[in-house]
């Protein structure tokens, strides 16, 4: 999988602001809702989804956080609530290191 600083580079060179990304669990797979990539900096990703009343600022604390339980997690060795312990932005976290994932398979 990488490490975590590996996968904080490739999203700040590859997810663009306007990217659509489908939300997703482990449990459920893709969701009927998606979030839209405002913004990127070196410390945060900005998301905006059509529940939220404002734009989004996902830490990239956060990221590394679930980041390092992901493995356990899609084997469910590690659960969607204990994820949600860790950070409030599960939500977006999981589902944006579930595109990375699949754009990692689109190039390989």
């Amino acid at each position: 999988m990488g490490s975590f600083e590996t996968f904080w580079e490739y999203l700040q060179k590859n997810l663009k602001a306007g990217t659509v990304i489908k939300n997703w669990t482990v449990d459920k797979g893709y969701l009927n809702d998606a979030m839209i990539i405002k913004a990127l900096t070196t410390s945060a990703i900005y998301v905006e989804t059509p529940n939220a009343k404002y734009v989004q600022s996902v830490p990239k604390e956060d990221f590394e956080r679930v980041f390092e339980v992901w493995e356990d997690y899609k084997v469910k060795n590690f659960k969607r609530s204990e994820v949600r312990d860790i950070t409030r932005y599960s939500k977006y976290i999981i589902s944006i290191i579930d595109w990375w994932e699949q754009e990692i398979l689109k190039e390989n």
